[in-house]
């Protein structure tokens, strides 16, 4: 081979295979990217009608009712007894916060996501052995003695550089893909929040059933039992009938006030009561798993019920970024989150004591930091991020208590 044509045809075969890496790169980003997003909803919807499967209680389930749990998750469910071994797609079932049953789930048709990304990782490494073996033999190729020094060493220099070129395109694939592992780590992290907020969701309306059977349907019972003994004295003693009809009365009455108050405690105070610190405790427990880091938390009730209904979803999606990043990246040993008020506007503060950064180096890396700007402007809110390398950081969000009246 002519020793002026070996630079030529070398860059031109790491030109094309530069640009079908790139081109497969593209690709794999676009069709795992919505099928991830789709699978997602589709879960998340899974679990919401299992959910809303309140009667029977799990305690009492038969087999049909497995079955039918089953598919409503698209696959079989079936009971793990108690001691039996950890399974594959093993679910936890708890009420009153004590787990009263556990299944494993095996789904009918597998993961297709799943399945995607690992033939399209195959794929992208026949490419890469594609493109080692095309230098390999390239550089193999015999040619006719140099007997130019100065033009040897021109034809090694420009060799170094295409090597060199095609090792940053390697690198700038490898951060791609760490950035789509770490935004579907974040997905499933997401997923698993929407499943322990379902279950809480699942132990409130087995709460309102066991209150309403020992409670109202007891009372009526008893009432019918006294109204059929008033019956039968109607003739026989009209006074110690009409006490007991004037009695029965009285408990009627009471039942009445009983559902009255149950039905004001479902309505959206009783739901914003509580169940906003509850919620970042969750966070933090599924997040500090086998850390053990310092946890403080002061988020008063009189404030957190002062949180609008639409504005709870996205802070705790900044609290769990925020504890996450804390955690994984910032190696922190000891975090707190405030909940403060100056009248009108609520400030919820995220501090740490971790490794810290730089906040334009934090800009350029992902998508993070445009995640909590986004969230912040759902609520009508202020992102303010305070960190320097080696000082920890603190994420402060400042937000109205009526989102549409702000400006």
């Amino acid at each position: 081979m002519n020793n002026a044509l070996r630079p030529l045809l070398l860059a031109l075969a790491l030109l094309i295979l530069g640009g079908m890496a790139a081109f497969s790169q593209l690709w794999v980003h676009q069709q795992s990217r919505p099928a991830a997003i789709e699978e997602q909803a589709e879960w998340q919807e899974r679990f919401r009608r299992l959910a809303d499967r309140s009667t029977p209680p799990v305690v009492e389930w038969a087999e049909s009712d497995w079955q039918e749990a089953g598919q409503l998750l698209g696959g079989r469910l079936r009971p793990l007894a108690e001691g039996e071994a950890a399974a594959p797609g093993e679910i936890m079932f708890v009420a009153g916060g004590e787990p009263v049953s556990r299944g494993a789930f095996v789904p009918s048709g597998g993961l297709a996501l799943e399945e995607r990304h690992a033939l399209l990782q195959q794929s992208f490494l026949w490419l890469l052995g594609a493109a080692f073996v095309s230098l390999v033999l390239v550089a193999l190729v015999p040619g006719r003695r140099v007997v130019n020094d100065d033009r040897r060493r021109q034809e090694l220099r420009s060799e170094i550089d295409n090597v060199e070129h095609l090792a940053k395109a390697n690198i700038t694939q490898a951060e791609a893909l760490a950035q789509e592992r770490q935004a579907r780590h974040h997905s499933e992290e997401t997923l698993h929040l929407q499943q322990v907020l379902l279950n809480r969701s699942l132990e409130e309306k087995i709460r309102l059933g066991r209150d309403l059977h020992d409670g109202l349907i007891q009372t009526l019972y008893a009432t019918g039992l006294a109204l059929e003994g008033a019956r039968k004295q109607v003739t026989a003693d009209p006074a110690k009938a009409s006490a007991l009809i004037e009695r029965c009365i009285g408990t009627i009455n009471a039942a009445i006030k009983e559902v009255r108050h149950e039905i004001e405690s479902l309505g959206p105070t009783r739901v914003r009561r509580g169940n906003f610190k509850s919620a970042i405790d969750a966070i933090l427990d599924l997040l500090d798993a086998g850390r053990s880091a310092e946890l403080d938390v002061q988020v008063p009730e009189d404030i957190s019920v002062r949180i609008p209904p639409e504005a709870q979803a996205e802070l705790l999606q900044i609290v769990r970024e925020s504890v996450s990043n804390a955690l994984r990246h910032g190696e922190a040993t000891a975090i707190r989150i405030r909940l403060e008020t100056d009248g009108e506007r609520l400030c919820l503060a995220v501090t740490d004591n971790g490794r810290g950064f730089v906040l334009e180096k934090l800009a350029r890396r992902g998508h993070g930091l445009n995640n909590l700007l986004a969230r912040a402007e759902a609520i009508r809110g202020e992102l303010r991020v305070d960190s320097a390398p080696g000082a920890g950081a603190r994420i402060i969000i400042t937000f109205p208590t009526d989102p549409s009246s702000a400006t």
